[in-house]
């Protein structure tokens, strides 16, 4: 094989490369703005997170994932609904208990006490007097986690800049 025969295998390696490489990104990672300050202090409205994708049985108790329900955000687009994800934290999971202090905001979620049941998740919001969370919408399926936030995104400063 001559010089340009292996220029080309390398080059077709690292395009294959690549392609596997952005593929993986895109099933296992996800990028999401925070709306709201439901977050605050941990996270501020507008900022930019990263999350792993990960099946709802790898989350633990304190967790901040990423979810996407029916009750959260939505965008309308003629008559087009999608809905937003949004990030609470996890502060039960199934056969944990729920927490001493959590207290129902709405007739619906009153009653809830004693374990999470199977199939359901406990979210809260770290800034309970602006957070809509499971206080207002009760325990949400485990099939609305889509991931576990891994890392925030910082803004470049633009103080200085001209």
């Amino acid at each position: 094989m001559g010089v340009q025969g292996l220029l080309g295998a390398l080059l077709t390696a690292a395009l294959i490369t690549a392609a596997c490489g952005l593929s993986w990104i895109r099933r296992n990672i996800t990028v999401v703005r925070v709306l709201g300050s439901s977050m605050s202090p941990a996270y501020a409205d507008g900022e930019t997170v990263l999350a792993r994708r990960v099946r709802a049985s790898r989350l633990r108790s304190g967790d901040v994932a990423v979810l996407r329900t029916e009750t959260g955000p939505r965008a309308v687009k003629g008559s087009e609904v999608t809905y937003l994800p949004v990030i609470k934290r996890v502060a039960a999971l199934p056969g944990e208990a729920v927490p001493a202090d959590f207290q129902g905001r709405t007739a619906h979620t009153a009653g809830i006490t004693g374990t999470v049941p199977a199939g359901r998740v406990l979210v809260l919001g770290d800034n309970p007097e602006r957070s809509v969370d499971s206080r207002d919408y009760g325990l949400l399926p485990l099939d609305a986690v889509e991931g576990r936030v891994v890392r925030r995104f910082r803004e470049p400063d633009r103080a200085g800049s001209s």
